[in-house]
């Protein structure tokens, strides 16, 4: 098994809390040998969503996507621009400062890690 069953319900869990609560996030989850992460950005102030076939992340910001409303296209877009902002520059910030205390324990201790690889709920359902 290639993956944490309970991570998998955990995150599952975290994102119907966010989901309730309207707001994103970005969350990653530890148990010995195992990630999990989720990048939740589809609130429903967010314009931005993930392109799960193509891959990569789609912004629908044009003015008929707002059935030519301006005003509340740009204020999507502003709330969207201002999560995507926030969740990176804070998220940088945690991940450097785990980072560095990550490299330094690796040096001093001696680590020896098995680097996982990504799974997906349809692996996981196989």
């Amino acid at each position: 098994m290639q993956y944490s069953p309970k991570l998998k319900v955990a995150i599952a869990q975290i994102q119907e809390i966010l989901k309730e609560h309207n707001v994103a996030g970005m969350i990653v989850l530890h148990t010995p040998g195992f990630c999990e992460y989720l990048n939740f950005i589809e609130p429903d102030y967010s314009c931005a969503s993930w392109d799960h076939i193509g891959g990569g992340l789609k912004l629908k910001a044009k003015l008929k996507h707002f059935d030519g409303d301006a005003q509340r296209r740009n204020q999507r877009v502003a709330d969207t621009l201002n999560m995507l902002r926030s969740l990176s520059v804070v998220g940088m910030q945690q991940g450097l400062n785990i980072a560095e205390i990550s490299a330094w324990a690796d040096k001093t201790y001696g680590a020896d890690h098995n680097e996982g690889d990504h799974t997906s709920h349809i692996e996981q359902n196989n």
